[in-house]
């Protein structure tokens, strides 16, 4: 246990659930397009830096991170 928190930041990148499945889950539960969307608008909102970090821990590329953050931001807006 000792050693894993010396190396927090390797334990914080280990795959527990791919994104894929992460999908499924939302889908099967339910969740619309537009559910997801505030979803993604609460999370931001509220812990921006723990929505970053959720959606990296799913090994999401910085490029689609930015998708579901800017959504909020334009959210924000209107």
């Amino acid at each position: 246990m000792l050693s894993l928190l010396k190396h927090k930041s390797a334990f914080g990148r280990r795959k527990v659930i791919p994104k894929e499945k992460w999908i499924s889950v939302r889908k099967a539960s339910g969740f619309s397009e537009a559910d997801i969307h505030r979803w993604h608008a609460e999370f931001e909102r509220s812990a921006p830096e723990q929505h970053q970090e959720f959606l990296a821990f799913l090994h999401i590329s910085s490029e689609e991170i930015r998708l579901p953050r800017e959504w909020t931001r334009k959210a924000q807006r209107a």
